[in-house]
Parts: C-alpha cells; sequence; structure tokens
C-alpha cells in the first residue's frame, strides 16, 4: 500500500517524527476529528500510543533494527524493548564483554556498540542486505501494509524500499530530517545517507524548533503525499 521511511542522525527526532505522522495521518489524511494537543501528545506518548493504534490499526512502525535487537536481546538477555531507552543503549556492558587490548585496559563495550557491531558484522560476514531481507520479508508476508520505517540509516535500505513498494505497485517516500541537535558519529550507520539524492521530502528540526513548527512541516507533507495518491489513482 504504501511505505514512508524516516532518515535523520541520533537525537534528530526520528522516533517523534514518526509518531507525529501517525497522528496526523488520523487527523489530515483520514480526517478523523478527535484531536490532541501536540506538545502533550509528543510528552506523553506513552497514553496516547493505545488510542491511537485502536485508529490506525492498518499502520505500523518498522525498524530495519528491529530484528538486529532481537538478536541482541538474546545474546544479552534483555528484552527487545529495552533497546528503545536512550539511556539503556548508552549503558555499559557487563565486563565479560569487554575487548581485549593487547596495548593497555580492555574497552568497555556499550550496549549501542554491540548494535553496531553485530549490524556491521552480519553484514559483511552473512549478507550485505541481511536486516533488509529481514524486514522485507514481512512486507511480503503482510495483507496491505502500510508502513512507517523511522530507521533508515543506508542508502541500499532506501533503494530496497523503493524497490519493494514499486515490486507491489505501492507507493514509497522518504523523509530526511536535518537537525543541529543531532549527535554525530563517525560511522557508516550515520553518514552513508549524508549525500543522498533520493529523499522526497526534508524537514528541519533543530533546537529553536518547537513541536508545532515540526508539526507545521509533517502536516504539509502528509497533504503533498495524499495529493500523490490521488494522482496515481487517476493514472
Amino acid at each position: 500500500m504504501i511505505i514512508i521511511g524516516i532518515s535523520g542522525k541520533i537525537n534528530s527526532g526520528k522516533d517523534t517524527t514518526g509518531r507525529l505522522l501517525l497522528k496526523n495521518i488520523n487527523e489530515t489524511v483520514f480526517h478523523i476529528t478527535k484531536s490532541w494537543d501536540s506538545e502533550l501528545f509528543v510528552s506523553n506518548y506513552e497514553q496516547f500510543e493505545w488510542i491511537l493504534a485502536e485508529k490506525t490499526k492498518d499502520w505500523e512502525f518498522k525498524k530495519f533494527a528491529y530484528k538486529l535487537k532481537m538478536f541482541a536481546g538474546l545474546l544479552i538477555g534483555e528484552d527487545v524493548s529495552m533497546f528503545e531507552d536512550r539511556d539503556f543503549k548508552k549503558s555499559t556492558l557487563p565486563a565479560m564483554w569487554d575487548k581485549l587490548n593487547l596495548e593497555g585496559p580492555n574497552i568497555e563495550m556499550t550496549v549501542r556498540d554491540l548494535l553496531i557491531a553485530l549490524g556491521d558484522g552480519c553484514r559483511k560476514m552473512v549478507h550485505p542486505n541481511i536486516w533488509i531481507n529481514a524486514l522485507c520479508a514481512d512486507y511480503i508476508i503482510e495483507n496491505n501494509p502500510k508502513w512507517i520505517v523511522n530507521d533508515l540509516r543506508y542508502k541500499n535500505e532506501a533503494e530496497a524500499l523503493k524497490k519493494l513498494a514499486k515490486e507491489h505497485n505501492d507507493q514509497c517516500f522518504l523523509i530526511r530530517i536535518n537537525s543541529d541537535r543531532a549527535q554525530i558519529i563517525d560511522n557508516d550507520s550515520e553518514t552513508d545517507l549524508d549525500d543522498y539524492k533520493g529523499f522526497d521530502f526534508y524537514i528541519e528540526n533543530n533546537l529553536d524548533t518547537s513541536v508545532t513548527d515540526l508539526e507545521a512541516q509533517i502536516r504539509a507533507i502528509l497533504v503533498k503525499i495524499q495529493w500523490a495518491k490521488v494522482k496515481e489513482q487517476i493514472k
């Protein structure tokens, strides 16, 4: 049916953008009358989540990293939900996970380090598209899926979403978040899409960007997506 992919660096606001997208898909695209205060919605998302799920049963949040996090969770004995906690991902793993260092003290490993090592290692040693294939398998077996994929990090992931939608006569729209609040990390997972030219829309989410300003940008994008859907149906 439709895939919306969201890209941005750490702390750029990918999850917040995804949640506001879902909120406004209700209000803007499908004209559901119930509205919520945006600041309250973002700061207390868990309180609204079950209501939102009832109203958008056919929309799903998806992540390329979900099955990676499941894998990591099995290794360290943690539930996959823990990997959505920013502080947990910054936390240090037990000493048995320290990396050996012949030139000095062993190097501690954080949960984020483990995720990056597993993700990169499986791409290099198993298949370059391992996490892409794992996600695409879900799309193939689902009936009329509508996805918001809010962890787009690599060019091949972006192209895979476009290809997946095209193969099923569906539509794909890619959004890039630019932000001066983002955390800069020198890793392919954070830099690969810096020069990518295939984004359909751009969002500015800076330190001085309010939730209201962010939501206004999202609403404008949804209007354009709705028109694109209408034009596609007319063809």
